[in-house]
């Protein structure tokens, strides 16, 4: 209320008895424009409202997932001409209806920590309505890694390098990236679209079954594992011939053996690097020495073994028994001269098998020029069915030498010296003449010596 003063001198309206009078019908009668416009701006700015509907609801709770068991749509009310209504985070998304807005969420796949968001609906004047949103954290889901087909923790290769069983894998997992390697290099991992296959080498030197593991690993996953198991090569050596047991006549003197197996052939350039590779000291270099095979000396899988020396054999006959559970040993140089002779089928030849050497034997007058080894069983075998026992490499036998005469009398199974400084060989080679390729010549040697023309063939007392 406005106080308004007036100055009215003398002056007295007609039909008015006093001053006093006319004071008060002026002012009671006079009215202000300005007055009355400032009460109203007043009263419309107390009244500029805003409400939502459902009243009362403050709060909405979304799961991981986007979902809500609260209310997410809302009526707007208000005495102002516009509105609006926003979040103040992406994940959760205001959209406007005829009659007000809803409110919804995406899916939380980043955030381990609940997600909070408000929701503020203005209009003009009126106090602005908020609404408190969370979101829960994202699941953690546990590091995984599978592998289909399921259940598959093993693969067999044959020594071909084939197999009967699945070669080809599936990779799962939730990890951000898988890689899979094999502990071998005969076995091969090869990755694809959609995961890896395994594969084999042809087993070519091993004589025992060669393991391998193929590992799966993906991040924090547990690792998977395959085992792979390769078949061992198969070892030619088994050619042995039985030899019936009976008495002889060997080297003039009448001795009686004992049945035993002897190699058809003199152990093979391939049988030795097959069984010498199995071994650290010899798996990459299986010629012990300077010297190896080569073409000068005749060279070839099928060619005897030469440059080993007796020493070098026993390493030999050593692992061959480790990896068969066998017990191959040298023959005695009885049990040589009784199979060379034929045994109990013995006709009596002067060399293995034949009174002619050329049919039986590479010696020095038919073995090239210059001589030289050749592949065993290439000539005729003898009345027993065994090879190469006259010529083509001199054969070391177990005995120490001990003299002229190798069999005491009434000795059976004669085994020879009990001790000396060399060990005996028999049979001749590709460089003997004919008179030391007979099967009663005598030679012996330095058991640590190797030479091109020395090799051996196998026995063994029984299968």
């Amino acid at each position: 209320m406005k106080k308004i003063f007036l100055r009215v001198g003398n002056l007295l309206p007609t039909g008015c008895s006093s001053r006093r009078s006319w004071l008060l019908l002026a002012v009671a009668t006079m009215t202000f424009a300005g007055c009355s416009k400032s009460d109203d701006e007043s009263q419309a700015a107390a009244e500029a409202t805003l409400t939502l509907t459902p009243a009362g609801q403050t709060t909405i709770a979304f799961a991981a997932d986007g979902t809500s068991a609260d209310n997410l749509t809302f009526g707007v009310t208000t005495n102002q001409s516009e509105w609006d209504a926003a979040s103040s985070h992406a994940w959760c998304t205001v959209t406007k209806t005829a009659s007000g807005f809803t409110v919804s969420a995406a899916a939380n796949a980043a955030t381990t920590a609940p997600a909070p968001a408000t929701v503020t609906v203005t209009a003009g004047e009126a106090t602005p309505v908020t609404i408190s949103v969370t979101q829960a954290a994202a699941a953690t889901a546990a590091p995984a890694l599978t592998l289909t087909p399921a259940g598959q923790t093993a693969i067999t290769f044959a020594a071909d390098g084939t197999s009967a069983d699945n070669l080809t894998f599936g990779v799962a997992t939730n990890q951000s990236g898988w890689s899979a390697a094999s502990s071998q290099t005969w076995c091969t991992v090869t990755k694809t679209a959609s995961g890896f296959t395994v594969s084999a080498a042809v087993n070519t030197t091993t004589t025992v079954p060669a393991p391998a593991t193929v590992t799966v690993t993906a991040g924090k996953a547990t690792s998977v594992t395959i085992s792979v198991t390769q078949a061992a090569i198969a070892i030619a050596i088994d050619e042995m011939v039985f030899v019936p047991g009976g008495e002889a006549t060997l080297s003039g003197t009448r001795v009686a053996i004992d049945s035993f197996y002897i190699g058809k052939y003199e152990v093979t350039q391939k049988q030795w690097v097959e069984i010498m590779t199995t071994l650290p000291a010899y798996a990459s270099a299986p010629w012990p020495g300077t010297t190896k095979p080569s073409n000068s000396y005749g060279l070839g899988d099928n060619y005897p073994a030469y440059y080993v020396s007796w020493e070098d054999v026993q390493i030999f006959i050593a692992q061959l028994n480790q990896l068969t559970g066998k017990q191959y040993r040298l023959p005695t140089e009885a049990e040589w001269e009784y199979a060379a002779r034929g045994g109990q089928q013995t006709h009596s030849y002067a060399y293995s098998g034949s009174n002619t050497i050329y049919d039986v034997a590479w010696y020095v007058g038919n073995s090239g020029n210059p001589a030289k080894a050749h592949p065993v069983g290439t000539k005729a075998a003898n009345e027993l069915g065994i090879y190469d026992m006259t010529g083509n490499v001199n054969e070391w036998c177990s005995d120490w030498y001990g003299g002229t005469y190798p069999y005491p009398r009434g000795v059976n199974n004669p085994t020879g010296a009990i001790s000396g400084s060399s060990r005996v060989y028999r049979g001749g080679g590709w460089g003997t003449n004919v008179d030391e390729c007979l099967v009663s010549d005598r030679s012996y040697g330095d058991p640590a010596n190797r030479f091109g023309d020395r090799g051996f063939r196998l026995a063994c007392s029984s299968r």
